[in-house]
């Protein structure tokens, strides 16, 4: 059986609303579980117009279907915290949250304020990482009485300093990078006893933004598997609102392949971490994304970038 850690990132309130229950029954239905990471404060999805001027993000929405998006996210999403009122993810659905848990699936948090800790990484400020953490705990305390141990950075985007803190909490895996496999993340001398779970596998709609035809992304994520580790990662906006088909066939097309669902825990219980290496994190652009993201650093020269052209 290959390994895969499904992985589902909760960006957006309409995404978590519309989508989040659509993939649920999906994932009962071919008997699979999976790790979901939640934002938990306010729905910053009218932040991204401030993007349409940065190389390649206009494109990248066309890829995605405008009007596609008008009718999934609603009409007015892009005016949330402008000229209507703001809408809270996490924080605002908590009956979905406990949903999602009382299904047997796992949940991990995706920071309090996603636009904000996007927009000011590299540069992230110890304190502001700290109190990001702090606020969306205490919002995930208040639905599930007790404390969270699972971190997944916004826009899989790290620093140092999140080690250190995952470290004191206890932390004993998180998912912030792109990269091959398990690892102890390395910064200098320094090794953080957190097993970083990397995202091996890229999003769907990277591969469309990419040039990929919809039909052919699964011919990708075939390339991109390994015998021993992968993470595939979806978001509840796009394979469960905007693309439920493409969602679908390529969760269908994996299971036809052998491939065996994990959530985090699950796969962690099975790896010895005594055997995991040490290594330095990086940064990479990924093909349909806009910046740079953090990576393993490893990943800069293995890395499924190389099968796209031959898809293309």
């Amino acid at each position: 059986m290959i390994p895969v850690l499904l992985r589902v990132d909760i960006d957006f309130s309409f995404g978590l609303r519309k989508g989040v229950p659509y993939i649920l029954d999906v994932l009962d239905e071919y008997g699979v579980k999976a790790t979901f990471f939640s934002v938990m404060g306010p729905d910053t999805a009218s932040t991204h117009t401030r993007n349409f001027s940065k190389k390649g993000y206009l494109k990248r929405i066309m890829a995605m279907n405008p009007l596609k998006m008008l009718v999934g996210f609603g009409p007015l999403f892009f005016l949330r915290g402008k000229l209507l009122p703001l809408k809270y993810v996490g924080s605002g659905h908590p009956g979905i949250l406990k949903e999602i848990a009382d299904r047997g699936h796992e949940l991990g948090l995706h920071s309090y304020n996603h636009a904000q800790w996007a927009g000011l990484w590299p540069e992230l400020p110890d304190t502001y990482i700290e109190e990001d953490l702090k606020r969306a705990g205490d919002e995930y305390r208040k639905i599930f009485k007790k404390d969270f141990h699972l971190w997944g950075s916004p826009n899989w985007r790290t620093s140092e300093h999140l080690y250190r803190l995952l470290v004191d909490m206890g932390a004993l895996y998180t998912s912030n990078v792109r990269g091959n496999s398990p690892f102890f993340p390395k910064y200098g001398d320094t090794i953080y006893k957190t097993t970083e779970l990397p995202i091996t596998m890229p999003a769907l709609h990277e591969l469309v933004q990419a040039g990929i035809k919809k039909h052919d992304t699964v011919k990708v994520l075939d390339k991109c598997l390994t015998s021993e580790y992968n993470q595939w990662v979806i978001h509840c906006y796009y394979e469960g609102i905007l693309e439920r088909k493409m969602f679908e066939n390529a969760l269908r097309h994996l299971a036809d392949l052998g491939c065996a669902f994990y959530t985090f825990e699950q796969f962690f219980k099975q790896i010895r971490t005594d055997t995991l290496p040490a290594c330095e994190i990086d940064a990479v652009t990924v093909p349909g994304g806009i910046g740079s993201i953090s990576c393993q650093k490893t990943f800069l020269e293995n890395n499924y970038f190389r099968y796209l052209k031959s898809v293309l």
